[in-house]
């Protein structure tokens, strides 16, 4: 539950509230993206090399999301063949997969045994904290996840994130 109540947390007191108190708000100019990039890894965008103001030209919009777009490259989201002018042409579809990275990034980032002392009851037979603490980001939700369908009694388990729910008979 802890997972799903930091997405939508994220979501809204971050996305919703920014959308709603910006009325000038403009995907295009990009100074939305720099934001997100900026939260899920601080300081990754320098706020002085961003672009802003209400009449900006198309050279200086396609600079910050060209701006966006490599500091998204470097802390590890896909963009392959996506540049500039696909997103100023709004393919919502590329807009939304590239933000729905950043989350993960933040969501995966903030997801450790330190922050969540909850996460201790999904310690197995024979293991310590040291080795919880051990596991990626990934294997701790896996197990969280499993860790869920174990307790109402489900038989099928979580091998991966992809499509390989398998009955566990």
């Amino acid at each position: 539950m802890f997972f799903v109540f930091l997405a939508f947390s994220f979501l809204y007191y971050r996305f919703v509230k920014i959308c709603l108190h910006s009325c000038s708000f403009h995907f295009y100019d990009f100074y939305f993206f720099s934001y997100l990039i900026n939260l899920a890894k601080p300081d990754t965008i320098d706020e002085r090399a961003i672009n802003k103001g209400a009449n900006m030209s198309i050279f200086k919009r396609h600079e910050n999301l060209n701006l966006a777009i490599n500091s998204a490259k470097a802390i590890g989201i896909n963009v392959i063949n996506i540049d500039s002018h696909i997103i100023e042409s709004g393919k919502r579809h590329i807009i939304l997969g590239v933000i729905w990275q950043i989350i993960a990034i933040f969501l995966f980032d903030h997801m450790k045994v330190q922050f969540f002392p909850g996460l201790i009851s999904l310690l197995r037979d024979g293991e310590t904290l040291e080795d919880l603490m051990k596991l990626t980001p990934e294997q701790l939700l896996m197990r969280w996840i499993n860790f869920q369908l174990e307790r109402v009694i489900c038989y099928i388990f979580l091998s991966g994130f992809f499509l390989n729910f398998f009955p566990s008979f």
